[in-house]
């Protein structure tokens, strides 16, 4: 498959209660995929397990970093709705609520892909980051694709004028958990409290549909992580692992990413 920050690798489980057997395949699992990558000559690879994948030795064997990596979930069946969130969230929801925002779901994300990955767009470039670099030229594919297979829900907000100004793509599962994805915010419409609206309507929807736990995908980022954690959700903990190429070539290029970031945030910055 085309590797980049929105494709995952799902492994069907044996059949067997023996954990002798159980760990060699996973063992093998693993080593089919690190074998796999260093194949395509990437000069840094860095995997996000979820957090059920709790034996990450093999990595640890071949040399690759081993980083913890946080995550927020949200038991929805024991889920107490917006008051449940921190002050300063529910400050922001009914800010929204008083301002007469609407909360569409949508089980189709086709309909809406060209307002949607608009709002992508901007929410990264307001950043001074480079939206093609996080997966915007194969996120409309990897949405048609996981749409025939009814894995995606839209969820938006809208104005009382009828302008979208925000909206979440999330993963639903069969067993019943629903993974927050991607999301794009309109930054006119950042200190309106609007994300914080979006997700709390998207965390009621959810328990209303039945879902039992939402993932928040990642709370790693001290400024992200602090946003989450407003939503009152149980931390969780999983792996993170890394590798990146010796070759001076790729030591080069990931140098040159690095200070070319530094660069673009810095003449993005508001003044």
């Amino acid at each position: 498959p085309v590797l980049h920050p929105y494709n995952s690798f799902l492994f069907r489980p044996l059949e067997t209660q023996e954990m002798d057997r159980i760990y060699r395949f996973r063992h093998e699992c693993t080593d089919a995929l690190m074998k796999y990558s260093r194949r395509r000559d990437f000069g840094s690879i860095r995997f996000i397990h979820h957090p059920e994948v709790n034996d990450v030795r093999p990595f640890m064997w071949e040399g690759w970093q081993i980083l913890p990596a946080y995550t927020f979930w949200i038991d929805l069946p024991h889920f107490k709705g917006v008051s449940s969130f921190s002050h300063a969230n529910r400050k922001q929801y009914r800010k929204c609520h008083e301002a007469a925002f609407r909360f569409e779901t949508h089980e189709k994300v086709c309909p809406h892909l060209e307002e949607f990955l608009d709002l992508y767009k901007k929410t990264y470039m307001r950043r001074g980051m480079d939206p093609h670099s996080y997966g915007m030229d194969v996120i409309d594919s990897y949405i048609k694709h996981q749409e025939t297979a009814n894995s995606l829900l839209y969820f938006r907000a809208v104005t009382n004028e009828g302008r979208t100004v925000a909206g979440r793509v999330v993963v639903v599962s069969s067993h019943g958990t629903a993974f927050d994805w991607v999301a794009g915010t309109d930054p006119e419409f950042l200190k309106s409290g609007v994300t914080v609206f979006l997700i709390g309507e998207t965390l009621c929807e959810l328990q209303r549909r039945g879902f039992k736990a939402f993932d928040f995908g990642g709370a790693n980022a001290p400024c992200v992580a602090d946003f989450k954690q407003g939503f009152n959700g149980k931390l969780v903990c999983g792996y993170e692992t890394r590798w990146e190429s010796p070759a001076w070539t790729h030591r080069l290029v990931r140098q040159v990413g690095m200070i070319s970031h530094r660069l673009r945030k810095t003449v993005t910055r508001p003044v």
